[in-house]
């Protein structure tokens, strides 16, 4: 009985290790494999065959969990809050220097680099952001 409840608090422990290190799924494989050992120990007494039963049992849970997608999390599938940016129209407030603007958007001022002539007071919509630098492609206004 010593054994089933070490199996216990094994599982107990591995998924709040689990929980502090989100995103791995390594300690959740573990933890599973505890609680199924964990009913082997009513039939099996030798701790060195609960162990490997253990062992065996977290890789057969992880290569599961692998085959289900679980980890499958490429970058295109992370969204941040950069994202909201992506897309948007803004309003060039000034020039800096050629082809590199100040923009307003969501009442914060970013600087933008643009590849096209641009000017204070035209719009832009933007294609991307590296670091807290927007790429920004000019709208060609109608009539200009």
């Amino acid at each position: 009985m010593e054994n089933f409840y070490g199996f216990i608090i094994a599982f107990i422990v591995l998924m709040i290790l689990e929980i502090a290190t989100p995103g791995t799924f390594f300690f959740f494989s573990l933890s599973i494999a505890a609680l199924l050992t964990s009913f082997a120990t009513f039939f099996i007494k030798e701790m060195y065959m609960l162990l490997i039963i253990m062992a065996v049992l977290s890789i057969v849970v992880f290569l599961v969990l692998k085959k289900m997608d679980i980890f499958k999390l490429s970058k295109e599938d992370v969204k941040t809050n950069a994202d909201r940016y992506i897309g948007q129209k803004v309003k060039v407030i000034s020039i800096i220097e050629p082809k590199k603007v100040r923009v307003k958007i969501y009442g914060e001022e970013w600087t933008g680099i643009c590849e096209s002539e641009i000017s204070a007071g035209d719009e832009a919509v933007i294609e991307k952001i590296e670091g807290i630098t927007l790429y920004l492609k000019k709208i060609e206004q109608a009539g200009k």
